[in-house]
């Protein structure tokens, strides 16, 4: 039978034995079906990522000459779009092409909720 820690120290005061002082807790064990089906929910895995969603569709949004010329790197927790560019000439030109970037990015499923775009030199 199991008893609670407090009765376990009282035995053990009794019996002329340490107390159990540690400050861990005996839980029971996890089943792992559940574990994993958790894991899967909370990290999405198996679904197309954002990044993954927009990497896809790179020629329609940037079209054919600016699409190997720039890439997506990630989107930053203001869920704006980071874009590589390869020279600065190519980046000013498509910050000023950055509303209509931004309209064609909405239209993809999944990407409405990305606010802004930041393109940077690499």
């Amino acid at each position: 039978m199991k008893f609670s820690r407090y009765v376990e120290n009282l035995i053990a005061n009794l019996r002329s034995l340490p107390e159990n002082i540690d400050k861990s807790t005996s839980q029971p064990p996890f089943k792992i079906e559940g574990l994993i089906e958790s894991l899967i929910q909370e990290y999405n895995i198996g679904e197309l990522r954002l990044e993954e969603n927009i990497i896809s569709h790179w020629r329609n949004i940037m079209g054919d000459t600016n699409a190997d010329r720039s890439r997506p790197q990630r989107v930053d927790k203001k869920n704006r779009l980071i874009i590589a560019v390869s020279n600065p000439i190519l980046r000013q030109e498509l910050i000023f092409q950055q509303n209509d970037i931004l309209k064609r990015i909405k239209k993809i499923d999944g990407c409405k909720n990305i606010n802004g775009i930041i393109f940077k030199s690499g």
